[in-house]
């Protein structure tokens, strides 16, 4: 069990890894991950649900306002606003497996729409 929470822990910092990068480059990533899609699958959806509130960005960063659009099998949707200019990102992780289903293919997609969101 504590070798299986380690396991996750290692996965979310690489996608949160990923996800920095591609907040940097903008574009698209890809990794090959050593572990199944369905764990990779509930560790984006799980953390995804976890930053949809203005709580994880109390310090700054961009740990917040995260809303998952679509979840299935194979892709994931969001959407990212910042939490300072009010910019929103569209997100797509694509998971296919490999390796006899023991392995997961990720790529991330990452759009930025530059229309700042109007607050009343």
């Amino acid at each position: 069990l504590l070798l299986l929470l380690l396991l996750l822990l290692l996965l979310l910092l690489l996608l949160l890894l990923l996800l920095l990068l591609l907040l940097l480059r903008g574009s698209m990533c890809v990794q090959y991950l050593g572990t199944p899609c369905p764990v990779v699958y509930e560790a984006l959806v799980s953390q995804i649900k976890k930053w949809r509130t203005m709580s994880g960005c109390s310090s700054g960063g961009q740990r917040c306002l995260y809303k998952l659009q679509s979840a299935s099998v194979h892709f994931i949707t969001a959407k990212h606003t910042s939490p300072f200019h009010r910019l929103v990102d569209d997100i797509t992780f694509r998971l296919g497996s490999y390796h006899f289903f023991t392995c997961c293919h990720v790529s991330v997609k990452l759009e930025q729409n530059y229309t700042e969101l109007k607050q009343n």
